[in-house]
């Protein structure tokens, strides 16, 4: 017989346990109010008695004497070759471009022909890819409308009627100024003669498809016999298309720039370009050699006096003349010169 008994969890004091749990809870809450509300409690805490040593450094001492800098100041580099003086301003209304040194290093181009392809009504001609033959056609016009200067010095023709641009390098310059001439097509390169005030040095690299690969080294020092040294070397060669066209394009030039005096200046000059054209053309190597000597004379007022001889290929030639500013636009070649080609 079963019958409905007392409920056991509805007393919580009789749990096991349950009862002493809330006893000792309540005892618990009732000191700590007592304890908060009585501050005699608080003050019995013992205060910090550690001290902190006061500073016994004294104020205003005297600031160390320095010892006197013995160390030699470096020398001054050697001042720039006097360029010659820039008639017309660059623009499109004056027909006058111009690439400066950080401009040259942004290009995308990498050849002479490539840059100077970019100007409008130049259409440029090659006999294949890097290393072959390369002219331009100046606005419609024939041969001989190229005229390429280096440093105030024209580089002829040695095959036909127009540079060779295979034979030229950009590695070295400083600047390059084309000037829009009646009926030519005039291009002045400067080449580099120092970069800064300490040495330096500047290595581009690359490689693309059909097996091209392009080296360029340039190297600057402003401090060399009393003067300053350039070393330069460019080669750009590939393999042409379906790899039948092998062809490369190499250039090296020692430049050495020393002032004589308050205004006179030295410049010496050795240099070399070749193209390698396989066996599409006939010879299969073209190759020019320069060298120069120019000095250069600043009597004031705007005016820059040039005088020395040069030679290429075992030829030989000097000359001299007085520039003006405003006459050319950066060198002397149409005022006066002499020059021979001993081929």
């Amino acid at each position: 017989m079963t019958g409905a008994g007392p409920d056991r969890r509805a007393d919580p004091a009789r749990r096991p346990g349950g009862g002493p749990r809330v006893l000792v809870g309540c005892l618990g809450a009732v000191a700590a109010l007592a304890l908060a509300g009585n501050p005699e409690v608080w003050a019995q805490v013992r205060p910090d008695t550690l001290r902190t040593r006061p500073d016994t450094l004294p104020e205003g001492l005297p600031t160390e004497e320095r010892e006197a800098d013995t160390s030699v100041a470096p020398a001054p580099p050697a001042p720039l070759f006097p360029p010659f003086p820039a008639a017309l301003p660059t623009g499109w209304a004056t027909g006058v471009w111009e690439w400066d040194r950080e401009a040259l290093l942004g290009s995308r181009a990498l050849t002479l022909l490539e840059l100077l392809s970019q100007i409008p009504g130049v259409i440029p001609v090659r006999g294949g890819d890097y290393g072959m033959p390369a002219s331009l056609v100046v606005h419609g016009t024939g041969g001989g409308r190229l005229r390429i200067f280096r440093d105030g010095v024209e580089l002829p023709p040695r095959e036909g009627g127009s540079p060779d641009l295979s034979q030229i390098g950009l590695g070295g310059l400083e600047r390059v100024r084309v000037v829009r001439g009646v009926g030519e097509l005039r291009v002045e390169l400067t080449p580099l003669t120092r970069e800064g005030d300490a040495p330096f040095s500047l290595v581009e690299a690359g490689t693309g498809d059909l097996n091209t690969n392009l080296f360029r080294g340039t190297f600057a020092h402003p401090r060399v016999l009393g003067g300053a040294l350039v070393l330069t070397g460019d080669r750009l060669d590939t393999q042409g298309p379906l790899g039948r066209e092998p062809g490369a394009m190499t250039s090296g030039w020692v430049r050495f720039v020393r002032p004589l005096g308050e205004s006179w200046s030295l410049a010496a000059e050795m240099g070399s370009g070749s193209a390698d054209r396989g066996s599409l053309f006939s010879p299969r190597r073209a190759t020019r050699r320069e060298s120069r000597v120019q000095f250069r004379w600043e009597p004031g007022g705007g005016l820059v006096g040039v005088g020395g001889g040069s030679g290429a290929r075992g030829g030989r030639g000097g000359g001299g003349c007085l520039h003006a500013a405003g006459a050319v636009a950066g060198g002397c070649g149409p005022v006066c010169g002499v020059g021979a080609d001993g081929g």
